[in-house]
């Protein structure tokens, strides 16, 4: 039996060649995933809060639709800033003019001031029923979830990244809701 570290690492392995794979399914499928996350966002009536999003990297959900749209309709968008490993990340404004600074790993956040998140949507490799989520390997999210326990969260992914179960442990922290293209699901 492989201890759940080595699950992990296989299941990323696997699921980051899938997202690859399934580029043009995803370019396809994007304007259905950038509407359902408008929807959850209007569902849940979180009119006036603090939105923190991710700007994509690639092979990625491209959400930047929903982030527009959503920013056009008043919400305050955040994104952010990957910091030295072992810290929570800090979400910064984002606005369509703000420029945004490249960060590690890829990643970009825009050179605005600091806030705090209500709801956290966070990228996803692969996610199983129960909420549970398979990212990078990191961390980020999971100390930044502990940091912000009472804020919201709903992962972003495509429906081929559902996995029977995802191997956790006891520190990574589960969603309540799962964005796809074809559902959103509450666990």
């Amino acid at each position: 039996m492989q201890n759940i570290s080595n699950q992990k690492k296989m299941l990323r392995q696997k699921m980051r060649q899938l997202r690859i794979e399934n580029q043009i399914l995803q370019q396809k499928k994007n304007k259905q995933l950038n509407r359902n996350i408008v929807q959850y966002i209007h569902k849940k009536h979180f009119r006036s809060q603090k939105v923190a999003f991710f700007w994509p990297l690639e092979f990625e959900a491209d959400i930047r639709d929903s982030l527009h749209e959503l920013y056009r309709q008043g919400y305050r968008i955040l994104l952010p800033e990957t910091p030295p490993v072992g810290l929570a990340l800090q979400f910064h404004l984002w606005y369509p003019e703000a420029q945004l600074r490249p960060g590690r790993y890829k990643t970009l956040y825009p050179d605005t001031e600091i806030m705090h998140p209500q709801i956290i949507m966070l990228p996803l490799l692969a996610f199983d029923r129960k909420g549970n989520r398979l990212g990078y390997g990191g961390g980020y999210y999971d100390r930044t979830l502990a940091v912000y326990p009472t804020v919201k969260t709903a992962g972003i992914a495509f429906s081929y990244q559902e996995v029977s179960t995802v191997p956790v442990e006891k520190f990574d922290c589960s969603l309540q809701t799962i964005i796809t293209e074809t559902e959103i699901i509450y666990s």
